[in-house]
């Protein structure tokens, strides 16, 4: 049995998958504890102009909806389950420090992120957590068959 895995979230579909994966996980007694962590990139500081407020805000929304949705997986069975919302912008740093931080025996997580492209420019998060992660990776991919 894992007493802590951690969960990773971006609102992708993959991400749903990871979800309803780790929720039969446990209702089968096979994990006690699930941290689902969301990372919100970092915003610049200069909050000047009507239009930079209204992106930060509708950022902030949609990192809470997506909080929001991962948890509610798990609120019908009232399972064990933790949110934190992190600020950064290397969201593989993020997920390490926070698993080692939250004594996590075990990351599941999407090898995919929202997008092709995003992972270009954000680079390849899940290669740099299994590549450095202190405790086994469990890799969902997006053709698993998992409801």
């Amino acid at each position: 049995m894992f007493k802590r895995v951690l969960v990773p979230v971006d609102g992708s579909g993959l991400a749903s998958k990871v979800l309803a994966y780790v929720k039969n996980l446990m209702l089968k007694k096979m994990i006690a504890q699930v941290e689902i962590l969301h990372i919100r990139p970092k915003m610049g500081e200069s909050y000047g102009s009507a239009i930079e407020r209204r992106i930060q805000t509708l950022v902030e929304l949609e990192s809470k909806k997506v909080i929001d949705e991962a948890k509610a997986v798990f609120d019908e069975n009232s399972l064990n389950v933790s949110t934190t919302l992190l600020v950064g912008d290397h969201p593989a740093e993020s997920i390490l420090n926070f698993a080692v931080e939250k004594n996590c025996d075990l990351i599941v997580m999407g090898n995919q992120g929202l997008s092709s492209i995003g992972q270009l420019f954000l680079g390849d998060t899940y290669n740099k957590v299994v590549r450095a992660a202190p405790v086994p990776v469990v890799s969902i991919g997006k053709y698993a068959d998992i409801e």
